[in-house]
């Protein structure tokens, strides 16, 4: 990567608003910051996610990878309900929970391991071909992304590959899709090492929307470069999403702008 990887995904994100083609370009999506809630910690953030009214979320780094579950953080006080180490070798990245279970992935090992979430106790193993970037979970089934344009479907009993989806952007391949969500019908992805969040139709692969969010990763004025974006978890009860980076400081709480109606055949 260059030194200055926020302007190359603001040059490519240009050319992708620019191209010409017969399918229309997709909405810049808007959003109000809710609230902005201090981190008791700085983890290097991998995967976020909300069990009800707790927080779960992964901390990369090989030797220092965990896995940690807490209440709803607030201003007042964020309790630590239960911290899950990984052995040193590995370098933890997306999890995401499905079936009563949380699912974990490391980056390069290609290795997996099932959790309990009331306990934070590993009670498996998986493997599968590839890098682990974001793990979401669709209808029972999870999908993973490895920092290409590709997002991939696994079974939750095996972890076995069920299909593949190209992520494009009016025709064009989007690269580097790394975090991952889903909520409201559409696969939430945060563009590795810039500002930008693409809202993806999970059957065409057709990114329908998406959201700059210069303003945070400005605020939070990193000196290290891989202390990006990263992290998206949607909370239910609220209709709002969560976001934070790696090493941030802060969890900042957005409603989002949902780019409805959206076609099936999209």
């Amino acid at each position: 990567m260059s030194a200055n990887p926020y302007r190359l995904f603001f040059l490519f994100f240009s050319t992708l608003l620019s191209a010409t083609s017969s399918v229309a370009a997709p909405p810049q999506l808007n959003y109000q910051i809710i609230d902005v809630i201090a981190r008791d910690t700085r983890p290097f953030t991998q995967g976020l996610e909300f069990d009800g009214n707790q927080l779960i979320e992964s901390s990369g780094l090989r030797g220092r990878s965990y896995v940690v579950k807490t209440s709803l953080p607030n201003q007042q006080n964020t309790q630590t309900l239960w911290h899950t180490p990984l052995p040193a070798p590995y370098f933890a990245e997306g999890l995401s929970q499905v079936n009563g279970r949380i699912y974990l992935l490391s980056w390069q090992q290609q290795k997996g391991w099932i959790i309990h979430p009331d306990t934070g106790s590993i009670e498996s193993e998986f493997t599968y071909t590839g890098q682990g970037w974001g793990l979401t979970a669709i209808d029972n089934q999870l999908v993973r992304s490895d920092g290409s344009h590709i997002l991939y479907w696994h079974s939750t009993n095996d972890f076995s590959e069920l299909k593949k989806l190209e992520v494009t952007w009016s025709g064009q391949p989007v690269k580097r899709l790394n975090e991952l969500e889903y909520s409201n019908g559409l696969i939430w992805a945060n563009i590795w090492q810039s500002s930008f969040v693409v809202a993806i139709h999970p059957i065409s692969g057709s990114v329908v929307g998406w959201v700059d969010l210069t303003e945070l990763t400005q605020r939070e004025a990193q000196v290290a470069a891989d202390n990006v974006l990263n992290g998206i978890a949607y909370h239910e009860a609220s209709n709002t999403f969560w976001l934070t980076g790696k090493r941030w400081h802060h969890y900042y709480r957005l409603k989002i702008q949902q780019p409805y109606p959206l076609s099936p055949d999209l």
